[in-house]
């Protein structure tokens, strides 16, 4: 399914097969800087933010079905958010960096994190299935977000279940909080 974007946060929409696309909850945001925004309690079926800044902004209870947090070729940051109690999709999260957000009682269902920077987040709850990597994998990504790696630490999972989930290619676990048996990355 496309959806066709035109201007900030306006959406074309037609029926496609069964569903009417004009119906959905979807959110997009293009080099804005939101401070303080209640998002609390919204579904959204897709969600995608390109080059912008979310600061101090309330995620809380709300359920992502499709999340990019980051598309496009240049991060978007999260900075003192919270997406307490949030059901997270998130199989292309794109390019983002979190600094100092809680995630706690979450269920992510799936995360598969390329280029996500993690940096003094709390998690409890539970991480379904997915991976976060601590090298950016692709060479045109590298060369895009200007890094090799991505940044992560600080972070505290002591209370969160990670369940089919991994921490991947050079991740500093002994810079992390990690749940009783990942000690030593088992």
């Amino acid at each position: 399914m496309i959806w066709p974007f035109t201007k900030k946060n306006e959406i074309e929409a037609r029926v496609v097969g069964r569903v009417d696309v004009s119906k959905l909850n979807s959110y997009f945001v293009e080099s804005e800087t939101i401070n303080k925004a209640d998002f609390s309690g919204a579904t959204f079926d897709s969600f995608t933010s390109v080059g912008s800044r979310f600061l101090n902004c309330s995620f809380e209870n709300v359920i992502f079905k499709s999340i990019c947090f980051g598309a496009g070729t240049v991060d978007s940051t999260y900075e003192n958010c919270s997406f307490n109690r949030a059901t997270i999709n998130a199989t292309a999260p794109g390019n983002a960096r979190f600094i100092n957000c809680t995630f706690e009682n979450v269920d992510i269902k799936i995360i598969i994190a390329l280029n996500i920077e993690m940096i003094n987040c709390r998690f409890s709850g539970i991480i379904r299935k997915g991976f976060f990597n601590g090298e950016v994998p692709l060479s045109d990504d590298r060369q895009y977000l200007n890094r090799q790696t991505n940044i992560f630490e600080g972070n505290d999972f002591s209370e969160c279940k990670l369940v089919d989930f991994e921490f991947r290619t050079n991740i500093d676990l002994s810079k992390q909080v990690l749940p009783e048996g990942w000690e030593n990355g088992t």
